[in-house]
């Protein structure tokens, strides 16, 4: 539903190569929504079975909102390029949408996906919390 109310509400042309990471929230598994989701992606031919694939309780909007470390460009958060942060310190490694997809398809198989949160209370900037 989203998706078609985007393209409604646009007035240019969208375009989806852009995506680099899907993040799926917890409201979205209990519901059984994430098939659903995996089949409108399918509809998109910008969007690569590559991209990186993450679950979460926060709400998505905070989670979206906010500002990479350093004030860092969006594209080295976490979200686009966990790799690089997966070398440092990782306990899960990061998955592709295509080794979820893969692993869900399977009875007995168990996939587990990194979760993305906001830290609030660790970090200051200009010596506010």
């Amino acid at each position: 539903m989203a998706t078609d109310r985007l393209y409604q509400a646009v007035q240019q042309g969208v375009s989806w190569g852009h995506i680099k990471g899907i993040v799926f929230t917890e409201r979205a598994f209990n519901r059984g929504l994430v098939r659903e989701v995996i089949d409108v992606l399918d509809r998109y031919n910008e969007i690569r079975h590559t991209v990186w694939t993450f679950a979460t309780k926060e709400p998505i909007e905070q989670l979206f909102e906010t500002t990479p470390f350093l004030d860092y460009s969006p594209y080295f958060s976490l979200l686009a390029n966990p790799k690089d942060i997966d070398e440092q310190s990782s306990f899960i490694q990061p998955k592709r949408i295509n080794e979820f997809i893969a692993a869900s398809d399977e009875k007995a198989a168990v996939l587990p996906l990194p979760s993305l949160a906001v830290e609030e209370k660790n970090w200051t900037e200009n010596k506010k919390l």
